[in-house]
């Protein structure tokens, strides 16, 4: 059997999941952007993730959604459909970016559960969610959240 040069590369890179706090001001500066018809600048974050050549970068629908609310919440100024046109189209823009894998569908089950297993834990459920995927596809967790940085050091991610 021979082996696929290209699938060597692959493997050397390391898998990183991307949670909301690495990705939210991308779509600040943007949405930003369009309101004042503007050019948005990149985040130094996403300049310096877009650097690393020897990273795959993985994010989930959680993310999506939790940036969709918490930006929609901020933007009332946009009817609805404006909104999720406007939001979609930065979303297909960083992902093409970053060449980020989104994770779609997410089984949760009592591994869950173990994973926290009379842990104590300052950050939320829905970041116990980032973090339990993360471990659950092996990757590394990087985040803006200091909460969710000690509970990275306490499940060893």
């Amino acid at each position: 059997m021979t082996k696929n040069p290209l699938f060597a590369v692959y493997m050397k890179k390391t898998k990183t999941y991307l949670d909301t706090s690495e990705l939210y001001g991308y779509f600040v500066n943007a949405i930003r952007a369009v309101k004042h018809q503007d050019h948005h600048d990149m985040p130094e974050n996403i300049r310096r993730l877009k650097k690393h050549t020897d990273r795959i970068y993985i994010t989930s629908i959680i993310t999506k959604a939790e940036i969709r609310r918490d930006l929609r919440l901020e933007n009332k100024q946009f009817s609805d459909e404006k909104f999720n046109s406007i939001f979609e189209k930065i979303w297909e823009r960083l992902i093409r970016l970053l060449d980020i894998q989104v994770i779609d569908a997410i089984h949760i089950d009592e591994k869950f559960d173990k994973m926290i297993d009379g842990k104590l834990f300052t950050c939320g459920t829905r970041d116990l969610i980032h973090l339990f995927i993360a471990k659950e596809i092996h990757a590394k967790m990087f985040t803006k959240d200091k909460n969710m940085r000690d509970a990275i050091s306490k499940l060893n991610l």
